[in-house]
Formats: C-alpha cells, sequence, structure tokens
C-alpha cells in the first residue's frame, strides 16, 4: 500500500524515508546550497568591510637597578591607563591623527573598538584592526600618545616636573606598527565557506520537514505494525486520472 494516506494523520520517520526523499530532491539541494555559496561571496566581496591589522610593541624599562616584578608592575599599570574608559589617550590620538589625515579620519569609538593592549612581563602589545587601510599609523600615533602621557611635565613654581614620575623615561618602542595586512581574500572565502554550511543545514532541514510532516505510508511495514494486516502485495506509482480525462482517453482508443 504504497503512500496510503495515514488515518491519525502522523508522520512515517524513517531512514529510508529520509533517503528517498533526499534522492528526490536531490537537484534542489545542490542548487539551494550553490545559490548560498554564491551569497555568501558576494556578501563578503561587497558588503563586508575590508579589515586591516597591524602590531607593535612597546616596553617597561626600569633600566639596571629596577627589577622584574617592578617592570611587570609598572606595564599592568599602564595597561590600565591604555583601557578604552580612559578617554584621554584616545581624544589625543585621534585629534593628532585626524589633524595629520584629514582624508582617513576616524572616530573616538571606532579606534576604542579597533586596539586592544594586552601585557607580557614587562612588554605592551598592541593590535589594531580596522577598516581604515592606514591601521598602522594610527597605532603608530596611539603609541606616540602614550610616550607623550608617560614623560607628560608639569611647572610649578618654576619647577618642572613629570606629571606621572612613576612611568618618567620608561617607557619605549621596541617595534612601530608593522605593515597593515588586509583580508580582502580571506573574508570572501569565510563567508562563502559559512553560507555553504548555512546552505547544507537549510536545505537538509527542508528535506527533513518535508518527511516529517508527511502523512502517507512509505512502506508496507509500517502499514502492517500500525493495523496488524499482512500485506501481500503493493502497487506503487499509481496515477488516478479524473473522469474527463479517462473519458477523453477512452474516445481516442475508439
Amino acid at each position: 500500500m504504497e503512500d496510503m494516506i495515514r488515518e491519525d494523520g502522523g508522520s512515517q520517520f524513517t531512514l529510508q524515508a529520509l533517503f528517498k526523499e533526499l534522492k528526490k530532491k536531490l537537484l534542489l539541494v545542490v542548487a539551494i546550497v550553490l545559490l548560498c555559496t554564491a551569497a555568501g561571496g558576494v556578501f563578503g566581496a561587497f558588503v563586508v568591510d575590508t579589515k586591516y591589522t597591524s602590531n607593535a610593541t612597546m616596553i617597561v624599562n626600569v633600566g639596571n637597578e629596577g627589577t622584574l616584578a617592578e617592570a611587570q608592575s609598572l606595564a599592568t599599570a599602564l595597561k590600565s591607563i591604555t583601557e578604552p574608559e580612559n578617554d584621554a589617550i584616545y581624544n589625543s590620538t585621534i585629534t593628532t591623527f585626524n589633524a595629520k589625515h584629514p582624508d582617513s579620519k576616524i572616530t573616538l569609538e571606532e579606534l576604542k573598538s579597533s586596539v586592544s593592549v594586552t601585557s607580557n612581563s614587562m612588554l605592551l602589545n598592541l593590535t589594531i584592526v580596522s577598516t581604515n587601510a592606514e591601521a598602522n599609523l594610527i597605532l603608530d600615533e596611539f603609541m606616540r600618545q602614550i610616550r607623550r602621557f608617560a614623560n607628560e611635565e608639569v611647572t610649578n613654581d618654576g619647577v618642572t616636573t613629570y606629571r606621572y614620575p612613576l612611568f618618567a623615561e620608561k617607557v619605549d618602542v621596541i617595534s612601530y606598527a608593522s605593515k597593515p595586512v588586509s583580508d580582502a581574500k580571506t573574508k570572501v572565502f569565510k563567508h562563502m565557506a559559512l553560507f555553504f554550511i548555512v546552505g547544507a543545514f537549510g536545505s537538509m532541514l527542508l528535506v527533513l520537514l518535508s518527511v516529517l510532516l508527511n502523512n502517507t505510508y512509505a512502506d508496507k511495514s509500517s502499514f502492517e505494525r500500525d493495523y496488524d494486516i499482512d500485506v501481500l502485495a503493493t502497487l506503487e506509482d499509481i496515477r488516478f486520472l479524473d473522469l474527463e480525462d479517462a473519458a477523453q482517453k477512452a474516445e481516442e482508443v475508439v
């Protein structure tokens, strides 16, 4: 009783039914996957902004008389000053950079979200990931502002001292910002792979739903189990004609 409608309206989910439905909709599955993959390539190439990554390193140098523990403590303190919650260094960076590069201006929010600073022993590792092609110049300016902050001087009653003697003359640059690395090529393949996975799972889900929502018997064993009746034979792929078509074909035969 192939494809007999179930009276209780439930589904007959089996692996056999799933593979059978998958075979029927194989071209549809392939088409969906290819379409999604192509859409991912277009999305990655024309919609997603290209990002540029640059790295630099600074050091807290306490000299021969200082200890490693002191250097580590100063590096940790300096890192806390560069946190996005502290606007001083960020504001001075964008003011100076935007004045020097009016065609590549960056906002305060963009700078805070693109720069990250980590401390490692006495070192500060700085990384910028920005949509601005001059990311390395931004990072260099950011480091200059850190050094300016560390060595800032104040004058009181004719006496000039450092505002932050804890850091004065102890912050240096080991390596300036590296040449920006663009993700222009990798972002396309990354989004193509992502959309490929989405298309594959989406099309498979479509096939699975078509099986689960099917209220017909996929095989005779399911019918026998439900009704406790032995099925001696099945007729597959029966197509019923309506009366007008049947009469017309009869006339053609006569």
